[in-house]
C-alpha cells in the first residue's frame, strides 16, 4: 500500500513539474503583456491586434457605473472607464456575428467566457482601464489591472476577468 501511494505522489509531482515547464513560456509572454499594458485581440487563436493603454484612451471610451460585490461585503458602486469589447473587435476587423463566444484570459491563465450576444449588446461588456478617475493598478500594486472586463448587467460582479491580457473569439 505504501509503495503504491509513494508511486502515485511521485507521478503527480512529475506531471506538475512537466506542465510547469511547458507553461513557463506562456507565463513569461503574458507577464510582458502586463508590464507593457498590452492587450491582445485574437480570432480563433490568431493574433489580429495589440492595443496599448494610449490606444484604448484614444478610442471611443465610456464612463459608467457598475457594482463590485466581493466575498462577504456589501455591494459598492464605482465609476469605471473603458472601451466596449465589441468596439475592440470592430477596430481589429472582426465580425462578431460569425462567432459564438468571446473568451478573455488573465495573466495567470484564468479565463472568462461571454456570449457574442451579450458582447454585442450596447453599453454592456467593457475592457476597463480606469476606476474612479484613476488608472487601474496592477496586481503587484494591489489592484485588478492594468485591464479587467466588466459586464455592466451583472449584479454580483462575479464574471469579471481581472488582470486581463487577451481575448479571443470562437
Amino acid at each position: 500500500m505504501k509503495k503504491w501511494l509513494i508511486t502515485l505522489v511521485a507521478v503527480l509531482v512529475l506531471v506538475v513539474a512537466v506542465l510547469a515547464f511547458l507553461n513557463q513560456d506562456s507565463v513569461a509572454e503574458k507577464r510582458i503583456l502586463e508590464e507593457s499594458a498590452a492587450f491582445v485581440v485574437k480570432a480563433e487563436t490568431e493574433t489580429l491586434a495589440t492595443y496599448y493603454l494610449a490606444d484604448l484612451q484614444e478610442m471611443e471610451s465610456d464612463t459608467f457605473e457598475a457594482v463590485l460585490k466581493t466575498n462577504g461585503k456589501d455591494p459598492e458602486y464605482y465609476d469605471y472607464e473603458g472601451v466596449e469589447l465589441r468596439t475592440l473587435f470592430h477596430e481589429a476587423g472582426v465580425d462578431l456575428k460569425e462567432y459564438d463566444s468571446v473568451i478573455l484570459t488573465a495573466i495567470d491563465g484564468y479565463s472568462v467566457a461571454y456570449t457574442v450576444v451579450e458582447v454585442l449588446k450596447e453599453d454592456n461588456v467593457y475592457l476597463v482601464y480606469g476606476k474612479e478617475g484613476a488608472l487601474l493598478e496592477t496586481r503587484e500594486e494591489g489592484g485588478r489591472g492594468p485591464y479587467q472586463s466588466i459586464v455592466v448587467t451583472d449584479q454580483f460582479s462575479n464574471r469579471r476577468c481581472k488582470f486581463a491580457v487577451e481575448m479571443d473569439v470562437r
